[in-house]
């Protein structure tokens, strides 16, 4: 697989996703499950960092996907998911996100791009985050874990 999913710290607050090689949708919708079940299986607010430093490129598939089968059903964001921050992206890779951003408004749009995996993860802890989320149209939703936390 060429998505590697792991917790970056032993209090699970941190979640990185590591996009390597050539990756196809289906490992794409199975990372994404798996990101949801961590998420699932902790009571607060989790960060996640996308690193695509070493992705050779953002499938074709996802953009079909984003515009035609993806919905509020299938593309989640998690109660306990807090802020996205993506690592290593070329300038048509963030233009690939945006636009699948906006084909999806129910997607993250309000990811920070950083250049390092040491600049996103300095970013998350010095950050102070917002009780809400804003989504792309207005629409808001409260940013708090399953508990109530």
């Amino acid at each position: 697989m060429a998505i590697d999913i792991r917790w970056l710290n032993k209090d699970k607050t941190i979640l990185i996703q590591s996009y390597s090689g050539m990756w196809t949708l289906r490992e794409y919708r199975n990372a994404a499950e798996s990101v949801y079940a961590m998420l699932n299986s902790v009571s607060h607010r989790v960060d996640i960092v996308v690193d695509l430093t070493d992705s050779a490129t953002l499938t074709a598939d996802l953009l079909t996907y984003a515009r035609q089968e993806a919905n509020e059903e299938t593309v989640r964001i998690h109660n306990n998911q807090r802020r996205t921050t993506v690592v290593g992206a070329s300038l048509l890779l963030r233009t690939m996100i945006e636009f699948a951003s906006e084909a999806v408004p129910w997607v993250n749009p309000n990811a920070e791009y950083m250049d390092s995996m040491e600049e996103a993860i300095e970013f998350l802890e010095e950050s102070t985050v917002p009780s809400v989320f804003t989504f792309k149209g207005g629409h808001t939703r409260p940013l708090q874990a399953e508990n109530g936390a």
